[in-house]
Order: C-alpha cells, then structure tokens, then sequence
C-alpha cells in the first residue's frame, strides 16, 4: 500500500500538472523564433512565422554519423551513440526550400526544419576541415514528456 509521504503534495494529479506546466515553460523558452502550443490532447507543437530564407552553407546532401544530448558532446574521432544503427540515416538540402530525407519530404528555412508539428533547429559546424550539422531530435520525448530535444549528426557528404 502506498502512502503519502509529504504534505507537500496534497493531490498526485496537481502535481504532475505542474510539473508539466514548468517543462512546458522550459520549452517555451528553448528558441524566440518558434511558438509552442499545446494541442486539445495535451501533446506540444511548434509554430513560427514562415519566411524562407536560403542557406547555402545547408544545401547539399548529409549523412548521419551521431546522435547526442547536447552538441558539445560531440567528437568526430568517438561516436556517442551506442544504441546501434542510428534511426535518421540522411538529410538533403535544396535551393528551393524542399528538404528530403529518409523520414520524410519538408520545407526549411536558414536555422530550421518543419517536420510534421515540430519545428528543429539546426546548426552548422566546421569542425577539423569537415562540415557537420546538428539538427535538434524532436520526437514523443519533446512532444509528449516536453523534454529537451536531442540532437542528430550530419556530415556534409555532398
């Protein structure tokens, strides 16, 4: 039998509700540019106001080689993920705002992707003479339990 254990927390239920409502907070403050809402079922998705702004450093096609909690985790020379065959195998950039991948078709812009109702930013480094990017995972974990998205890693391949 469970009891409990602290009149700190007088309902399980208002508990969690807050603990939710900070973690969306947090989220809400993760980037200026997108707006998080909350959908009727009480899942998240971002919005933002849509220009397209080109990025030829992006254009081109990329190749996963890492997924990471935070990008400073990052070393060409050690993978980080040891969960086997990384999920997001490649990512290609066009001139005319279409991104593909092998996920899915989408649209971006300089900093950002629109995937379905999430909206990862990405960044670019130069890193020993290679370019890599670094786009934020933004799945069930950042949707559903408001988490602070992932991140995977690109190598520019052509």
């Amino acid at each position: 039998m469970f009891r409990k254990s602290s009149e700190d927390i007088s309902d399980i239920d208002e508990y969690f509700a807050a603990v939710n409502e900070k973690l969306l907070e947090a989220r809400r403050n993760d980037d200026p540019n997108i707006t998080v809402n909350v959908k009727e079922d009480g899942d998240i998705y971002d919005t933002m106001d849509y220009e397209f702004i080109p990025d030829e450093e992006a254009l081109g096609e990329w190749e996963a080689v890492d997924f990471l909690r935070k990008i400073d985790d990052f070393d060409p020379e050690e993978q980080y993920w040891q969960g086997g065959n990384l999920f997001w195998k490649y990512v290609k950039f066009y001139e005319d705002g279409t991104v593909i991948s092998n996920l899915r078709i989408g649209q971006w812009t300089k900093g950002y992707i629109w995937q379905n109702d999430t909206i990862p930013s990405y960044t670019i480094k130069n890193i020993d003479g290679e370019k890599y990017m670094f786009i934020q995972w933004k799945s069930g974990d950042y949707t559903i339990r408001r988490t602070k998205p992932l991140y995977y890693v690109f190598k520019k391949i052509g």
